[in-house]
């Protein structure tokens, strides 16, 4: 007797349809994590850019800010100095003529009720005023009449106390809030030196004056791109933090570094 062949059983097509769906289901899903990833990476990294490049903003104007008082120092030196040409470069002698000989082998110390060790500062006076010359060169200053204490429109100022962390001026109280000669007088702070796109200082009467004048707003054709203040200190008086303690009698060149202290 024959047996009959059966084909196996299939499944029923509505379970077909289901597995399907929920394959294509997993797929979806799979690929919208996919998706939402790569937004996501490319969020942070375009966040991480734009950190990157603000800090590279900040740092190189801060670079030229630097280079610019720098510049000042240096055109003060040729303004108050004697210059000798040299087959390796131009030597500079201070001048040993006049009434004012030898007054400025030193750089020009800032005028005005100013502690002692203060050299120069930002502010209403000019950098450096002589006989063969200005720093400036228009004779006055390049800051605006306006305190780095004062907050700006987004809040921000430099406070009294953050100008003396390093301890360089008197100060009263529990804090390091600096005075001009350890009592009550309050100590001048800096004033706001502005950056323009060329580079120049703009020097307007009032801050209402920069308002009303549209080339140096947002947008315009002289925008103030940045601001920066500072304050430079004679530190030939100091004491060497290395050799300072020790007895008279010893020698400071055999001594050596003492490791718990930091040099100024």
């Amino acid at each position: 007797m024959n047996t009959p062949i059966r084909s196996p059983r299939c499944a029923p097509r509505h379970d077909r349809r289901g597995v399907a769906l929920v394959i294509v289901l997993a797929f979806v899903v799979l690929l919208t994590g996919l998706v939402i990833a790569f937004f996501s990476r490319s969020l942070l990294d375009r966040q991480i850019s734009n950190s990157s490049i603000d800090r590279a903003k900040v740092s190189d104007f801060a670079d030229g800010a630097s280079n610019a008082i720098i510049g000042n120092l240096k055109q003060e030196i040729v303004l108050s100095s004697s210059a000798y040409t040299l087959s390796s470069g131009t030597l500079y002698v201070p001048q040993s003529t006049g009434s004012t000989a030898y007054n400025y082998m030193l750089p020009q110390m800032t005028s005005g009720s100013f502690p002692l060790n203060l050299l120069k500062i930002s502010g209403t006076a000019p950098f450096f005023t002589g006989s063969n010359g200005c720093v400036p060169t228009s004779g006055s200053t390049n800051a605006i009449s306006v305190s780095s204490t004062t907050p700006s429109m987004n809040g921000r100022y430099v406070s009294l106390a953050r100008w003396n962390e390093h301890y360089l001026l008197p100060f009263t109280g529990s804090d390091n809030t600096p005075t001009t000669s350890g009592t009550s007088t309050p100590f001048v702070p800096p004033n706001w030196v502005l950056v323009t796109k060329n580079g120049s200082n703009p020097v307007l009467p009032s801050i209402n004056s920069f308002n009303g004048n549209s080339q140096y707003l947002t947008g315009g054709s002289n925008a103030v791109v940045g601001r920066y203040a500072y304050a430079i200190y004679h530190e030939g008086g100091l004491l060497d933090v290395n050799a300072a303690g020790y007895p008279a009698h010893l020698a400071v060149c055999p001594l050596t570094r003492r490791p718990s202290l930091t040099q100024i």
